[in-house]
């Protein structure tokens, strides 16, 4: 098996301006992956090699937009947060998070550089956790029953 033209790494700052032996050792990679996985006519071998360095040479002047605002509320009023990794939308991203991408919810906010109180459940989901706790009484001691007194180390319970 040949070896790659091109490093698997490539230093700092190649992605953004490519060089034209770079360019070219790109262009070969991408047509020999293309070419071992396709069938494609000699006679269209030519013309590929001609778009694919096109287009390697037309994306390395191109520089990547910073992102914006990062939309991650779903487009239904706020009753969903879209996951960035996998883009599915979910009430609680906590469990998916740790379940499929392995990431805590910091982790994932320092990943997609999002600020540290970036929620992780969408505010019409915690508003209707909160008004269910709230309804049951959840949180609340019952009015006119007194504190069980807590023991003291070394005394038992009688």
């Amino acid at each position: 098996m040949q070896r790659d033209l091109l490093p698997e790494e490539l230093p700092e700052g190649a992605a953004e301006d490519v060089s034209p032996a770079n360019a070219v050792a790109l262009t070969v990679n991408l047509v020999r992956a293309y070419v071992t996985n396709h069938i494609v006519p000699p006679a269209q071998l030519a013309s590929l090699l001609e778009q694919t360095h096109r287009t390697v040479l037309g994306l390395s002047n191109l520089k990547p937009e910073p992102l914006e605002d990062t939309v991650s509320v779903d487009a239904q009023g706020g009753e969903r947060l879209v996951c960035l990794e996998c883009g599915k939308a979910f009430r609680a991203l906590k469990r998916h998070l740790s379940a499929q991408h392995q990431l805590t919810p910091e982790a994932y906010r320092m990943r997609w550089n999002l600020p540290p109180d970036y929620p992780v459940t969408s505010p019409v989901y915690a508003a209707q956790r909160s008004d269910m706790a709230k309804a049951t009484g959840l949180g609340k001691r019952q009015r006119g029953r007194p504190r069980k007194p807590r023991l003291q180390t070394g005394e038992e319970q009688t």
